[in-house]
């Protein structure tokens, strides 16, 4: 499942850097009927990952990028399936086809 991409300024401490983030994050459904459940919480899943990616500081993407990579899938991935209805299925991986600061 494709989610649009995903652009915002990187903060610190509340404090606009000059710096954003791009990412480009698909998601690994463990069925084909899981993607009208997506559909059905699809802003509501945008937000949420928003909010994940807001919380990150600069220096995580500098100093320890492929961790926060990891760091950020799980925290999409338990985000992801605590909006999907029990038994329709699970997203059991998130692939980032870009992944940018600039």
């Amino acid at each position: 499942y494709e989610l649009e991409p995903f652009f915002l300024p990187l903060l610190d401490d509340g404090k606009e850097t000059g710096q954003f983030i791009s990412i480009s994050a698909n998601l690994l459904m463990s069925n084909s009927v899981l993607g009208r459940e997506i559909n059905k919480v699809l802003p509501l899943l945008r937000k949420n990952i928003y909010n994940i990616l807001k919380r990150k500081q600069p220096l995580d993407f500098m100093l320890k990028r492929s961790r926060t990579e990891e760091i950020i899938k799980k925290e999409i991935l338990t985000a992801s399936n605590a909006l999907l209805l029990s038994g329709s299925g699970t997203i059991s991986d998130v692939f980032f086809s870009r992944f940018m600061i600039k």
